[in-house]
């Protein structure tokens, strides 16, 4: 048993050295060829899985020749070869060539791993262009999604460039899907201020006003992460988008800019029209954080516009205690 082990674990060794005389020699032994292809090295990879993640194209060619297991998956994360092709080969090239290869032989293209993610996932997030198109062309499913919901193109959107989005819009994949959160590829786009993939989803009509688990729109994260940028693309391109809409908690996005001191959002709104008496669903006013962080200028700009309205807000919901010290910080 001692001798077979060490065998086993030699045809590892020389298939990740690109040894190809070496792993020819080791597999002469009709006996012991299967119990070699099968055995997992210290990191639970198959020889296969070890010739696919050096590149060594002839060495897994011979391993495939001999009956290797072209879908075998590694234990800890269910990995197959194919992962490892999209994934870990860094020969320029032979990505695609062993992906062709391990396809032909029958590799699963739409296999997940443990979180779900495909091979597909792995090619979009190395920008490999030309493996996005191969796997979609032999059948990898474009709209796949992972354990989270998350589609291929809501992990582009994250994850990916400005032009591996744009190719997988081309090659068909669907927008507007629902992760598990209910967020869509537009959602993360603009609370990533990715603002031209933003207006790519949103010129191909994806929706402006959807609302994820907690009943936020886009447009409570730009608020909320002081994008204006995003906030002027959202109302140019959807002029519908409702600036007052109120979450789980009932606070609008208006809330979300000034709880979180984004006040050239809270400006920036203000000027679109939102209601300050929206501004906060606590105790404090939007006077009275613009105050506690010491904003004077937004503190002035306000006592200017919404003096008397900015008051009565705040004897109503704070009392006149609270009002006072409001007043405090701002003179």
């Amino acid at each position: 048993m001692v001798r077979i082990f060490s065998w086993q674990r030699l045809l590892s060794v020389v298939c990740r050295t690109g040894n190809l005389r070496a792993v020819r020699s080791l597999l002469r032994w009709p006996p012991l060829t299967r119990p070699a292809l099968e055995a997992t090295n210290s990191h639970g990879e198959t020889p296969l899985m070890t010739a696919v993640n050096a590149g060594h194209i002839p060495i897994v060619e011979v391993l495939l020749s001999q009956g290797a297991d072209v879908n075998a998956s590694r234990a800890s994360d269910r990995w197959t070869p194919l992962h490892f092709a999209t994934a870990h080969c860094h020969k320029k090239g032979a990505d695609l060539l062993l992906s062709q290869l391990l396809i032909n032989r029958g590799a699963a293209v739409n296999t997940g791993n443990d979180e779900g993610l495909p091979p597909l996932f792995f090619a979009i997030i190395k920008e490999r262009a030309p493996m996005v198109r191969f796997l979609v062309s032999v059948g990898a499913d474009i709209n796949a999604r992972d354990r989270s919901g998350q589609s291929m193109l809501c992990l582009a959107v994250k994850y990916a460039s400005e032009n591996m989005v744009r190719l997988l819009l081309e090659l068909g994949a669907k927008f507007d899907v629902r992760n598990t959160i209910g967020k869509t590829e537009l959602g993360y786009a603009i609370k990533q201020g990715r603002e031209n993939v933003a207006r790519m989803l949103l010129d191909k009509g994806a929706n402006g006003n959807n609302r994820d688990q907690f009943q936020m729109t886009p447009l409570f994260y730009a608020a909320r992460n002081g994008r204006v940028d995003m906030m002027e693309l959202l109302l140019e391109q959807r002029p519908g988008t409702d600036f007052d809409a109120r979450d789980v908690f009932r606070m609008t996005p208006l809330a979300h800019a000034a709880l979180s001191a984004r006040f050239e959002a809270v400006m920036f709104l203000l000027r679109k029209g939102a209601n300050i008496d929206n501004a906060n669903k606590g105790a404090r006013t939007l006077l009275c954080v613009a105050a506690s962080k010491g904003r004077e200028g937004v503190v002035r700009w306000l006592l200017e516009r919404w003096a008397n309205h900015a008051r009565v807000a705040l004897l109503e919901r704070v009392g006149d205690a609270g009002a006072g010290h409001c007043q405090g910080r701002a003179s």
